[in-house]
Formats: structure tokens, C-alpha cells, sequence
């Protein structure tokens, strides 16, 4: 009999692995387990009691109601199978009435119980087969009874994993679409795919009109040329950054960007890559402003101390022929200035005789300096 029941189990197992790959409902996997169950528990109560994702679930593999709300009485009531594995005989002393009505009439005096793990190992839950007496558990029921747990594993299993992977897209999709920074998305041909709502704020585009372009054509020919550098070592899987200008369309004014190339990895190759744009512009706009306020400062400063000199210098000056030098250094150091001559009057000197002449220059114009105190002397 169980040489016969060998292909239909196979059939049968198969079946189930085609369904649990094509992603079908619990309960339709859930009735070809039941299926699969029968052929070697025919006569059997078959329930599956779990905890999925923190919501209980209650299964019955056929039958009719009373089975299914005999078992579900017996686990709620007896706090030990929730322990218990393999071969369970209840008693009279801990047994149910509702147990005891319907194990009389089906002739059932114990469970056979598989325990059901998540992918931590922890357990939550158990297969239940009411069975009429030990015997009936023999070997080959047992290794079927295991397959049976181990089918039922899978589907939980791949039903927290659904869950938990839909919960995952929903948060990095709530996470995308309030992120400050604009983040690209581009395939491996370098074209966007998608992008949120700071990209299509930062580079004036909607989201029809930035899908499939290429990643260059948001940006000036500096950044088009940078890309270009780096966008072999993002194919390395090696991440970049960079400064970036964004093109802007209608003629609005340029943004400042940074940049940071990330690689997306499945093969050993990058199949694409995230692109992470942070607005800079008005911090550059900042820092550029505050460069040119140091070196107003810093010119201020250069004022201030040749202004600082020449009230020194003055103050020593006790006579007119040392203001006149005083005057003619001061003039000297002008950035227009290159040659200067003064002359003094003997009447602005109350004495007689010649015009007093002072001739400087800058260190480059020194012969021009020699020639001109020359002339001075000639005449």
C-alpha cells in the first residue's frame, strides 16, 4: 500500500514546491498539504495552530467541524503543547469535554504533534494529528508528518518573508520620497529610472520628464566631464563624490551641488547606482561671501598699519624738509605710482638759495630714479 502511496507523495510534494515557488495563496498550499497528509493519515484529525507575525491562525485539514474545534479546545486548554513534541497521550485527568466527546466518538486517544519553527528557530506553533493509538506513528508516518511540519514551515516562513519585504519597500519608499536630498535612481546604461521628490524640485522636472534620461544631461559641461572620469570606478563598485553644477531649464539660475555616486551590486559588476545631489548653493554662496569679507579685512588691515606708520613717522618730523620725505615715501608706495619728485621752495623755508628736490621711486624704476637725480644735478 505504501510502495503505491510512494509516487502519489512524490506528485504530491512536487506540487506543493511549484506552489510555494509561484508565490499562491496559504490556503490553496495549505489543501494540498492536507492532501498530502491523508495518504498516510486517512482516518486522522489533521490542525495547524500558529502565531504568524504575532496574529494567531487556526487550520483544520478537513474534517468535520467538531475535529477541528475539539483540537483547537485541546491546545487552548492544555498549556503543555505548547512544549510538547512527538507522541502525546491525553488522559481523562487533563483532557477537555469537548475532547472527551468527540475523542469517544472518533476513537482517538492522543496527538501526534510536530512543532513549526520561524527562520530564528523560534517556534510558533505545532501541526496536531489526533490519532487512535501510538502504533498508528510508526516510522514512515513520523518521516511524513515531518515533511508535513517542515511544507508548513515554508509557508509561514515565506509569508513573514512577503510581509516583512512589503513593509521594507513601504519604508524605503517613505524614506526615498521624504529624504531632503534628491536621490536618483540609474540603471547600468547610466539613464534615470526613477527619482523623489527633492529631484524633481531640485532639476525642474517631472517625473515623466526625468524618466529615461540620460544622468549627464542634468548637469553643465564641468560636471559632464567629471562624471565621465569617475563613472568607470562607480563600475568597479567603488563609490565617488563630487561638486556639480545643475542645469536648470527655462534659463533659472544654476544650482550647486554635491554629489555621491553609489554602485549597485548584484553581479560583480555594478548593474547601476544611486545618485545622492545635495543643494550647496546657498552655503557657497555663504562661504564666498565670507572670502571676501577676510580679504576686505585683511586689505583694511594693510591700511590701517601703513596708516599706523605714517602717524609715526610724522610724529617725529621737526622740520619741512622731513615732511617733504615723509610725503614723498607716502606717495611712493601708492600701486599707481611709480616715480615721484617733489620740490621745496627756499621761501617755504624762510632761507636763501636753491629749490630743494626729493626724486623717488619703486625698487623696479631704480634707474629710472638715478637718471632723474642726474638730470636734477645737471641743472
Amino acid at each position: 500500500m505504501r510502495m503505491q502511496h510512494g509516487a502519489q507523495w512524490l506528485r504530491q510534494q512536487n506540487e506543493i514546491l511549484r506552489l510555494l515557488a509561484i508565490g499562491a495563496a496559504r490556503e490553496r498550499v495549505l489543501s494540498e498539504l492536507a492532501e498530502l497528509l491523508r495518504l498516510e493519515f486517512p482516518d486522522a484529525a489533521i490542525a495547524l495552530v500558529v502565531r504568524a507575525d504575532g496574529e494567531p491562525f487556526r487550520w483544520s485539514g478537513g474534517g468535520d467541524g467538531l475535529a477541528a474545534a475539539a483540537l483547537y479546545t485541546v491546545v487552548r486548554d492544555v498549556s503543555d503543547l505548547d512544549r510538547a513534541e512527538g507522541w502525546f497521550e491525553l488522559k481523562q485527568a487533563v483532557a477537555t469535554p469537548c475532547w472527551d466527546e468527540f475523542a469517544r466518538a472518533a476513537g482517538y486517544r492522543g496527538l501526534w504533534i510536530e512543532p513549526l519553527h520561524d527562520v530564528d528557530g523560534l517556534r510558533i506553533g505545532q501541526l496536531l494529528i489526533a490519532l487512535g493509538a501510538r502504533s498508528e506513528a510508526d516510522s514512515s508516518a513520523q518521516t511524513l508528518a515531518r515533511v508535513g511540519a517542515t511544507i508548513a514551515d515554508l509557508i509561514f516562513q515565506r509569508d513573514s518573508t512577503v510581509a516583512r519585504l512589503q513593509q521594507g519597500r513601504e519604508l524605503y519608499r517613505s524614506l526615498l520620497d521624504n529624504h531632503p536630498d534628491a536621490v536618483l535612481l540609474i540603471d547600468a546604461d547610466w539613464h534615470i529610472r526613477s527619482g523623489n521628490e527633492a529631484a524633481r524640485q531640485i532639476f525642474g522636472l517631472c517625473a515623466d520628464d526625468m524618466h529615461g534620461q540620460p544622468l549627464s544631461a542634468l548637469f553643465d559641461e564641468t560636471t559632464q566631464a567629471s562624471l565621465e572620469m569617475r563613472l568607470p570606478s562607480v563600475r568597479r563598485g567603488i563609490a565617488q563624490s563630487l561638486e556639480a553644477t545643475a542645469l536648470r531649464p527655462g534659463g533659472a539660475r544654476p544650482r550647486e551641488l554635491e554629489l555621491i555616486l553609489v554602485p549597485l551590486r548584484d553581479q560583480p559588476s555594478s548593474s547601476g547606482l544611486f545618485v545622492i545631489a545635495r543643494e550647496v548653493t546657498r552655503f557657497r554662496a555663504s562661504e564666498r561671501a565670507l572670502r571676501r569679507t577676510y580679504e576686505q579685512s585683511l586689505l583694511r588691515r594693510d591700511q590701517l598699519m601703513e596708516l599706523n606708520r605714517v602717524a609715526i613717522d610724522s610724529a617725529a618730523i621737526d622740520d619741512v624738509h622731513g615732511l617733504l620725505l615723509q610725503l614723498a615715501r607716502s606717495m611712493v608706495t601708492v600701486a599707481s605710482v611709480d616715480v615721484v619728485r617733489l620740490g621745496l621752495q627756499p621761501l617755504a623755508t624762510q632761507q636763501h638759495g636753491d629749490e630743494v628736490v626729493v626724486a623717488m621711486a619703486k625698487p623696479r624704476e631704480a634707474e629710472q630714479e638715478r637718471l632723474l637725480l642726474a638730470d636734477l644735478r645737471r641743472r
